[in-house]
């Protein structure tokens, strides 16, 4: 199953997924 729709959706939760997890490394160095 592959879509322009699909793709577009899995690089937007790429970089949320990126985002997340720098949000969670800075709060693991602030504990």
């Amino acid at each position: 199953y592959d879509s322009a729709r699909y793709r577009e959706a899995r690089a937007r939760r790429a970089g949320a997924t990126e985002f997340f997890n720098m949000v969670v490394v800075q709060g693991v160095d602030q504990a």
